[in-house]
């Protein structure tokens, strides 16, 4: 069965970090992918953020992370010739400080605020940390940070999963890692070679290969789960997730997981939010007399399909990107019954509540977690090799026309993350991961 009832979040904070270490390391290290989500304390306008990269530097280098989001993915071999893609997931929502000055953007702590972020609680309890390059030695002594939170990541080559992720890239590099180069090709050429393991944007894998009439993550992480819903129940494949269990002294926030038993009756459809349901944001907010849940959304998207069929007759909107989503699913089945692969998820949704307004528990350690899992649906649905039951390497499933593109917005190809004959890596990038790996070498060699 891969129904579940909530998601546990462990929050992690400048009081707790050091208890909780050791675990945080065991997950990112087991890990097969980790997923990512910042919150930040803004991104600029929209005109920088299209900018030159020069520009888009100066967004990250006046703006600061605020919580990471860190959901790690650990294969749990199947035991039986078939079954589920089983995942044990570890999810942690770190509050962050920043030690350098920042700005803070009323837009943000607005959307923020209305999401349940406490700045309050981040002042006081936020793990600190500094932007740009390392500093020396023996004014940041090795041990527990961020910084070599993302150090780890790097060393142990995991392949990293963002949603939308250009702008989390940016500011990882910038917060955590060196001082962001001026140049994009610079930029792409070093993250090429930090995460050597791939990148994988589920922004991009929704819209560009699964065709779904919306890509925002609450939207993406839903869908995918009545997907998967519907395939388990017919005996296809799914993919599977449990949890630890965690000692009641830790703080551990709950998200809420349910899919509805059944839809709502026809004889009383519920109006939906046209703007909401394309784009996943409304300039109405809560004042918009028309429904912002998820949950409604997909069942007129259903309830419109079903019409389709009743009639009998084809859609004569095929070019739409709601028929190319369906006929994508369609080809999911197709492959399976073929000897491929076939997606699946288990039944983990943001929320159920029947309030018209947005369902979403909307924090960076659950947004990791609907990130990662949505990855794991899109395994299924488009690896070239059938993820085997004693193990799973991402690099070996012949994902290669999903990996290391990222989403950009207004853009009609996708940002690639390679080196290019024309970009060298960044002075500080080099000088940083040859020594990382110079000294993992000698700390081997010690053992």
């Amino acid at each position: 069965m891969s129904a579940i009832t909530s998601v546990p979040v462990v929050d992690v904070n400048k009081d707790n970090i050091a208890e909780l270490w050791p675990s945080l390391m065991w997950a990112v290290r087991t890990s097969v992918f980790v997923a990512i989500d910042l919150e930040l304390s803004g991104i600029g306008s929209r005109k920088e953020i299209n900018a030159k990269a020069v520009e888009i530097a100066a967004v990250a280098a006046s703006r600061a992370v605020v919580s990471v989001g860190l959901s790690c993915f650990l294969h749990v071999p199947r035991t039986q010739p078939t079954g589920p893609l089983k995942f044990r997931v570890q999810t942690f929502n770190i509050l962050a400080m920043c030690s350098d000055s920042y700005l803070v953007e009323p837009s943000s702590i607005q959307f923020l605020i209305t999401h349940g972020f406490d700045f309050n609680r981040q002042y006081a309890l936020g793990v600190p940390f500094y932007k740009g390059n390392d500093k020396p030695p023996k004014e940041e002594p090795e041990g527990i940070s961020l910084r070599h939170l993302m150090t780890q990541i790097i060393l142990h080559k995991k392949p990293i999963v963002l949603h939308n992720g250009f702008i989390d890239l940016v500011f990882l590099y910038q917060c955590f890692y060196a001082e962001l180069p001026r140049s994009l090709g610079t930029f792409l050429a070093d993250l090429s070679e930090m995460f050597s393991a791939g990148v994988y944007d589920t922004k991009f894998i929704s819209e560009s290969k699964a065709a779904m009439p919306a890509s925002y993550l609450e939207y993406v992480f839903r869908r995918r789960q009545r997907e998967s819903a519907s395939k388990e129940a017919n005996g296809k494949a799914f993919v599977s997730v449990d949890f630890p269990e965690y000692n009641e002294k830790h703080l551990v926030d709950h998200g809420e997981c349910a899919l509805r038993s059944k839809f709502p009756s026809s004889a009383t459809p519920v109006s939906v939010c046209k703007n909401f349901a394309r784009y996943g944001w409304c300039t109405n907010g809560t004042d918009c007399p028309s429904s912002h849940n998820v949950d409604d959304i997909l069942d007129a998207e259903a309830a419109k399909q079903q019409k389709k069929r009743q009639k009998g007759r084809p859609s004569s909107q095929s070019k739409d990107s709601e028929q190319q989503a369906s006929d994508a699913s369609l080809d999911s089945e197709e492959m399976e019954h073929n000897g491929k692969l076939d997606d699946h998820s288990s039944n983990c949704n943001a929320s159920v509540p029947i309030v018209r307004q947005t369902t979403g528990l909307h924090r960076a350690g659950y947004d990791a977690f609907m990130t990662g899992y949505s990855f794991a649906t899109f395994i299924l649905s488009y690896a070239k090799t059938r993820p085997t039951s004693s193990g799973l390497e991402i690099g070996r499933l012949g994902l290669e026309q999903i990996a290391n593109k990222l989403y950009l917005s207004g853009k009609n190809v996708p940002l690639q993350i390679q080196a290019s004959h024309y970009a060298k890596h960044s002075p500080q990038h080099r000088e940083k991961y040859s020594a990382l790996f110079e000294k993992q070498a000698e700390m081997s060699n010690e053992l």
